[in-house]
């Protein structure tokens, strides 16, 4: 990791501090980045499912994986930033 990106993600990280939750709703960018409270954080700084990345076959149709404008749910474990589930609508 370059110097330049290690700084960002510290403000990243040090943004989302401000917060009491550990639990965030993010939506999707493109490239597999995810806006988290109106912080940008890059596909290298996540982690994704495994599931989500490569899409699966549900009970009666294949889900796609994640893709642009999807809602997650992100989890922030010390510095790591987990996007764990795709959220829908009811």
């Amino acid at each position: 990791m370059s110097d330049r990106t290690a700084e960002k993600l510290v403000e990243k990280i040090k943004g989302l501090h401000k917060s009491d939750s550990n639990i965030f709703i993010g939506v999707m960018k493109a490239g597999n980045g995810c806006n988290v409270n109106g912080f940008n954080l890059d596909a290298e700084d996540l982690l994704l499912s495994e599931h989500l990345k490569t899409g699966y076959q549900g009970a009666s149709e294949y889900i796609e994986p994640l893709k642009s404008g999807d809602t997650v749910l992100v989890l922030k474990i010390d510095n790591l930033f987990i996007v764990t589930e795709r959220l829908v609508t009811g």
